[in-house]
């Protein structure tokens, strides 16, 4: 999952625009988190349930910024 952090404190992180990776014909491209859900909702996930949170690469994050906003970095 790739998504813009809004806030982390000990219990839970807020997040939005949540998107994943998925596999396309051309290589890897980014997909909403949930279909079903406004995609500028903020999401709460619980720091419990949570594996890990890390920068992401340049390159992947250039093309989130590009489809979540239309700005081309």
């Amino acid at each position: 999952m790739i998504a813009n952090l809004v806030e982390e404190n000990d219990t839970e992180i807020v997040i939005k625009k949540p998107m994943v990776i998925v596999a396309a014909q051309q290589g890897l491209a980014l997909s909403p988190f949930m279909f079903s859900a406004n995609p500028d909702a903020k999401v709460k996930l619980q720091q419990a349930n949570v594996l890990c949170i890390l920068k992401t690469v340049d390159e992947l994050g250039k093309q989130y910024t590009q489809q979540t906003t239309g700005i081309v970095t």
